[in-house]
């Protein structure tokens, strides 16, 4: 006996240990700390898909059942954030016209010239030390003075179509600046409209045309319920002569809620509810009365996106079950019954023999009754669902007399 006791107690030391450790880990779990450390972008954001490699470095490892968010050392990649990016440095040059404005030996030959910012600079970088269409004019070059013979200038209208259609013109209206000594070796009369190729240095500036390409088909999911849909950007027409950039990359995506037109159809829910009441009793098990009760259609889901919605507003008869049938009393009568002659029936059959009536054929005394009594039997239907049963039970039988008075007999 002292044996046991010992060792109940040391069972009871064992488990009481077990279940302390197991709270003192409970109460000492605590997820691990760490941090992500992250390499420079690869490349330029604006060239599109710049990404950066990052490292979790674990600072405090995680004690027990503690969580971490990463393992230490594991890498990831993603997109290089805008705030990471490389400074981009603003690209732009000087344009000069190929035709000098004026005569070398008055001395007011110019040349003409825009500044075109190719790249705007982005991320901090370096501003171009122009704006984008600022003017200026310089001496024109020895090599680029117009011949004197005769001395002209042409007013150019703006270029009729963008250049990088490939049929841009412009047309000009020669003025002759020449004295008449001068008048007969000019290639052109004062007034004459002419027309050339448009020049990149007329070409109007032309912006980056862009738009974003929606997926055919929504993502995976219903719509009524958040589903998603991709686009992708695409350039249709790149920048040229100066123009705008794009608002965004090609190639770059997104997501956003699915269009109705794009979605997949939802077929609306619900379900049939049953009315309160039959049309009339059941008349028992397998509704032989033929009582029906109305079911009507409940949405509890309405169709989206060009779904259907099949029994909307529908109602139907439906066969009433046993449990909202109502109840029906037990209907009973007294039918004639003619028992036959005893010579024709087996032993043990109740039966009649000059005025007499035996239980069975074999039964030695027998009742007599008077001719005008007969023998009824009782039939009954029901009753049904609850109902009041009948005052008789099934298949029981009397000899009544032409006064109502009966009694019971044993058939």
């Amino acid at each position: 006996m002292q044996v046991f006791i010992i060792l109940a107690t040391v069972s009871l030391i064992i488990i009481f240990s077990i279940l302390k450790y197991f709270e003192y880990r409970k109460e000492n779990t605590e997820d691990c700390e760490g941090e992500w450390s992250w390499s420079e972008c690869n490349k330029k954001c604006s060239d599109g898909g710049s990404v950066r490699y990052g490292t979790f470095n674990v600072t405090k490892e995680a004690t027990f059942e503690g969580k971490c968010e990463a393992e230490n050392g594991e890498q990831k990649t993603e997109e290089c954030p805008a705030s990471e990016c490389p400074p981009e440095d603003c690209v732009g040059d000087w344009v000069w016209d190929t035709q000098c404005v004026g005569y070398c030996s008055d001395e007011d030959a110019l040349l003409m010239g825009e500044y075109v910012v190719s790249f705007k600079e982005k991320y901090e970088g370096q501003a171009c030390p122009h704006e984008d269409g600022d003017k200026d004019v310089k001496t024109c070059p020895i090599d680029m003075c117009p011949s004197e013979v005769c001395k002209t200038s042409i007013d150019w209208a703006p270029c009729d179509k963008p250049c990088s259609t490939g049929e841009s013109k412009r047309m000009g209206t020669v003025s002759v600046l020449t004295s008449d000594d001068y008048v007969d070796s000019c290639e052109y009369v004062h007034g004459q409209s002419i027309q050339e190729d448009c020049p990149e240095t007329a070409c109007p500036a032309e912006d980056c045309q862009g738009e974003w390409v929606q997926d055919a088909e929504c993502q995976e999911g219903l719509c009524s319920e958040g589903a998603k849909i991709e686009s992708v950007y695409t350039i249709t027409k790149p920048r040229a002569y100066g123009g705008r950039i794009c608002d965004h990359t090609a190639g770059l995506k997104k997501t956003d809620p699915c269009p109705d037109a794009k979605c997949p159809a939802e077929n609306c829910e619900g379900y049939w509810e049953m009315g309160d009441n039959c049309s009339g009793p059941c008349g028992g098990p397998g509704n032989p009365n033929g009582s029906t009760i109305k079911e009507t259609f409940n949405i509890t889901k309405a169709a989206n996106s060009k779904g259907t919605c099949e029994f909307e507003g529908q109602e139907r008869p439906k066969s009433c079950p046993d449990s909202k049938c109502p109840k029906e009393d037990c209907e009973g009568y007294f039918e004639p019954l003619q028992l036959p002659n005893c010579d024709d029936v087996d032993e043990n059959e109740a039966c009649v023999r000059d005025g007499e009536y035996f239980s069975t054929k074999t039964a030695e005394t027998g009742i007599f009754f008077p001719e005008e009594y007969e023998f009824q039997i009782y039939k009954s239907v029901g009753p049904f669902f609850g109902g009041n049963g009948c005052l008789f039970e099934e298949g029981t039988t009397i000899l009544i007399g032409p006064n109502g008075q009966y009694s019971e007999v044993d058939v």
